[in-house]
């Protein structure tokens, strides 16, 4: 519980608001710190910060909620290495999530709720999601892509997603 109510605080001790896209890169860190390998490839800090000025508050909160339950799914059902991208484009966002997963055989091709809840919450924005179990070389891949507009905002081709965390430490 300290460690959501932490991503939840900026660093000053304040609280920090849900729909602020800043805590995108503390959801990903406090995966990490759980002892999950995860892969991120995030846009810098400074654009996520100019798309909690031009987004409305349920864009931002939509990624934020996408984010964070992705990586608690990844967490739960997966059995390696999560791999996250986040690519921004003028007008849409683009979130894309995998990890290996036991047999695919053991998995419904339902989903359960976090991802019905997902698709909701999705539709609210204008978006589409897409989900399956795909089968890999030694594994079974579970990948989640995720697209919906957003408001438009100036980017430049390499600020579109520019900082890549391996599942080592953070930058």
């Amino acid at each position: 519980m300290r460690q959501l109510v932490s991503v939840l605080r900026s660093d000053a001790g304040e609280i920090t608001p849900l729909a602020d896209l800043r805590t995108i890169s503390a959801l990903v860190e406090t995966t990490r710190s759980s002892g999950s390998r995860i892969s991120a490839a995030l846009p810098e800090p400074g654009v996520l910060e100019r798309c909690n000025s031009a987004w409305s508050a349920i864009q931002r909160l939509t990624l934020v909620r996408l984010v964070g339950e992705t990586l608690t799914n990844a967490v739960r059902h997966g059995t390696g290495q999560i791999e996250l991208s986040l690519t921004l484009s003028q007008d849409s966002c683009h979130l894309h999530v995998a990890n290996p997963v036991p047999d695919a055989a053991e998995h419904s091709p339902f989903g359960g709720s976090g991802l019905v809840g997902l698709e909701e919450r999705l539709r609210l924005v204008g978006g589409t999601m897409t989900h399956g179990v795909h089968g890999g070389e030694d594994h079974s891949i579970f990948t989640i892509d995720v697209d919906f507009p957003v408001a438009p905002l100036e980017l430049s081709a390499s600020a579109t997603m520019a900082d890549k965390s391996g599942s080592g430490g953070s930058r």
